[in-house]
Order: structure tokens, then sequence, then C-alpha cells
């Protein structure tokens, strides 16, 4: 499919937050304006994002750029809302969308969890949806969109 007038937005999966703080412009200048990263530790809910790469990313926005983050691995939807990792996984969810609404939105990427999360299909998806309302009722004011 060829798109008259416009040119493609191209981009790629950059590693994490703090890689896009330090070399974005660069990546930008060389053409990409669409990036992909994790916001801390790909297997861990560890953020490792201070203030100055908040100051860069959100300068970055500022230009023709899309970001898109993804949830750490751990992130579970699926899982029994009971257990630890669905708590942790919802806060860890609800802590990217404060991070992108401070430098000026984005969109999550999230796992929804396998069916060994749950005691069941029915189950697993009752409880990936209960997650998707928790966090439109916890983080909708941040105007993130939760993309699974």
């Amino acid at each position: 499919m060829v798109l008259e007038g416009k040119k493609p937005n191209i981009g790629f999966h950059v590693g994490t937050f703090k890689e896009l703080s330090k070399k974005g412009e660069e990546y930008y200048d060389l053409g990409y304006k669409t990036f992909q990263v994790f916001m801390g530790d790909a297997r861990s809910f560890n953020l490792d994002i201070g203030p100055k790469d908040i100051s860069r990313v959100r300068n970055l926005l500022k230009k023709d750029v899309r970001l898109i983050t993804h949830s750490s691995y751990p992130t579970s939807m699926a899982k029994s809302m009971s257990s630890k990792i669905w708590g942790s996984s919802i806060e860890h969810v609800i802590e990217i969308a404060r991070v992108l609404n401070s430098v000026g939105g984005g969109k999550i990427v999230t796992h929804a969890g396998s069916i060994e999360d749950s005691y069941d299909i029915e189950n697993g998806i009752s409880n990936a949806k209960f997650f998707c309302e928790d966090f439109e009722d916890r983080a909708g004011k941040y105007g993130i969109e939760l993309c699974l």
C-alpha cells in the first residue's frame, strides 16, 4: 500500500526509557519517530527513571514522536486478583501511566498473561477485564491508553 503524501511512521524498540532519554534526539535526527520502550527492567517491576530522563523525553515528545511503552514481562492481568503478582502488576502499569502523563502521553502495551496464570479461561478473562477496569478507574485521569 502506498501512502501518497504521507511518510510512514517508522521506529523501533529502543530498549529502555533511560536509553531513549539519552539517545532519542539522535534517533529522531536519523528519521525515527516511533519508539517502544520498557520503562525499566523488562524482567521486574523496577522502573529506572530519573528527573533528567523525564525532561529529555518530554522535550522529544514535543516533536512529531510517538511513544509506546511495554510493561515488564511479569505483568499478568489474568492472574487471580488475590495474588501478590496481580497487585504488583496493576501498580506497575499505573506507575507507567503516571510517568507517561508527566512526559506528555503515550500508550502502554501489556501481556494479558497466560491461561496457566488463572484457574481457567473464564476466570482469566474475567480477571483481565477487572484489571482493565481497575486501571481505568485509578489511572484514567492520565489519559493513557492500555493496549493488549
